[in-house]
């Protein structure tokens, strides 16, 4: 062997030894982090069936708003509290019959 295969086969073993550290060391920081996260409690939260209900009482909405500039509703499977052009959206769904795949929870102030 010469000394250029030497230097060659010393490099690779060397990056292959590097290469090894940085997978164990990265298993290392995931186990470490799963372990901190099974030690903690679980939190009790509310019991929320419906999560819109929970959005239309945060943001006092119902039957008793007459000028609604927000609404609440699901598009897509997400529902969310909206603003100006789902309102009119919503409004032309619940009045006028007009189909824009909203799924309507309540209207806001």
């Amino acid at each position: 062997m010469n000394a250029t295969t030497i230097r060659e086969l010393l490099t690779r073993t060397a990056r292959n030894a590097l290469r090894h550290t940085l997978v164990l060391a990265g298993l290392g920081v995931v186990v470490l982090l799963s372990m901190a996260s099974a030690d903690k409690e679980a939190v009790d939260r509310p019991d929320v069936l419906d999560g819109s209900a929970a959005i239309v009482a945060a943001h006092d909405c119902g039957a008793h708003v007459q000028d609604p500039t927000h609404v609440v509703v699901t598009v897509d499977g997400v529902t969310r509290y909206a603003g100006k052009r789902l309102t009119d959206q919503a409004i032309e769904q619940a009045v006028f019959g007009m189909d824009h795949g909203l799924l309507i929870h309540g209207f806001c102030r």
